[in-house]
């Protein structure tokens, strides 16, 4: 802050992104007025508009910076595992452990897809593989079996797997091991029966 109680420029630009952040993913999208977060952040909504266009440039900003995925790449870079499975059971396990420490995360994620339709994910997704390349590419030196889809295929099939996890594990109506998902997406959901 500066003198006399005022936030300064940065200041402003971060309040407010906190405040929206913490509005939507109480509220949602549709429930948040750029004067809910100015009065949120400590700051009147025209000093919004000097650091934002729109409600929805503030809210691309926050899920462009604050995204759960966006936010782990650099740590999931960083893993370590003796096998390309290893490799993705410890990248489920610490993604699964950034949204359980903050519940927030899910809920930013699903107001981009339910109530964003997912406009944002043109601008997020090459950030997002950007930040994955690496791990990807370790997966497949990892291996020591072939693996037989695209990369993204791949992360798109954990995608999945993550999300239905997080959202059954949330509701807490189901006991959900991870493991037991994560088996389906490695091994399928079926053996052949001994002959």
């Amino acid at each position: 802050m500066t003198r006399g109680g005022k936030l300064g420029s940065s200041g402003t630009r971060a309040a407010a992104l906190d405040a929206a952040y913490e509005l939507m993913t109480t509220r949602g999208y549709h429930g948040v007025s750029m004067r809910d977060i100015a009065a949120a952040a400590g700051v009147r909504a025209s000093s919004l508009y000097n650091h934002f266009a729109s409600k929805e440039e503030i809210v691309e900003t926050v899920i462009l910076e604050r995204h759960p995925y966006v936010r782990l790449a650099p740590q999931l870079a960083q893993l370590e595992a003796d096998s390309a499975e290893g490799l993705i059971r410890a990248l489920a396990q610490r993604v699964v452990a950034e949204f359980e420490a903050s519940p927030g995360l899910l809920e930013l994620m699903m107001i981009e897809l339910s109530e964003l339709r997912g406009a944002h994910l043109p601008k997020l997704l090459p950030q997002l593989m950007t930040g994955l390349e690496p791990v990807l590419a370790r997966i497949e030196a990892l291996g020591g079996e072939r693996l037989i889809v695209a990369p993204t295929v791949l992360l798109r099939g954990l995608s999945g797997v993550l999300l239905s996890h997080l959202l059954v594990a949330g509701g807490a109506q189901l006991s959900v091991d991870l493991d037991e998902v994560l088996q389906l997406l490695f091994h399928g959901a079926f053996a052949k029966e001994a002959s």
